[in-house]
């Protein structure tokens, strides 16, 4: 089967410079005062952390990405996000993506095909810093949860996340 047009696009994409922080910054809040605004930098101290943006082709021949529920028993409990977690002491971003989203959703590492990774997010009330990276899929995947991490696992047609009446709500 022939990739589908927003994977090559992607691919192209990620070479090119990323708007990165500019593009993060519009999705901020507005602070209530200075002493409430989201820093974008992180400290030395932050933690590193990776995700991975899995997107995979359904048997409608429709692209869609991962999600997870995460359990309300642990730290950020009760979220959505990605597959993903802190890194293990010398571990590399990306290995951290992929050993996080096998041990949450049962994702085989060697089944992600590495389109890229995008700008790396701080986020201040955690301090983590979050190196995200964009995965696919040549087939849908067969997902395992882990109850101790996930509540549920999430699927979502991409083409359903920027309809104009999501982007309006």
């Amino acid at each position: 089967m022939p990739e589908h047009h927003f994977i090559s696009f992607l691919r192209k994409r990620i070479e090119k410079p990323l708007p990165g922080k500019e593009a993060q910054k519009k999705m901020l809040p507005v602070p209530i005062n200075e002493s409430n605004a989201r820093k974008l930098t992180a400290p030395d101290d932050a933690t590193p952390s990776s995700v991975l943006i899995p997107i995979f082709m359904d048997e409608y021949e429709q692209l869609n990405v991962i999600l997870t529920l995460r359990t309300s028993g642990i730290h950020h409990g009760g979220q959505i996000c990605f597959p993903g977690g802190r890194s293990e002491q010398n571990e590399e971003p990306l290995e951290t993506a992929l050993r996080e989203s096998h041990e949450e959703i049962g994702l085989t590492p060697l089944k992600v095909q590495i389109l890229g990774s995008i700008t790396s997010y701080y986020l201040q009330h955690t301090n983590n810093q979050i190196s995200p990276f964009i995965g696919y899929l040549q087939e849908k995947p067969v997902l395992t949860r882990n109850p101790n991490e996930v509540e549920e696992i999430i699927t979502v047609q991409l083409h359903s996340l920027a309809t104009e009446d999501k982007l309006t709500n």
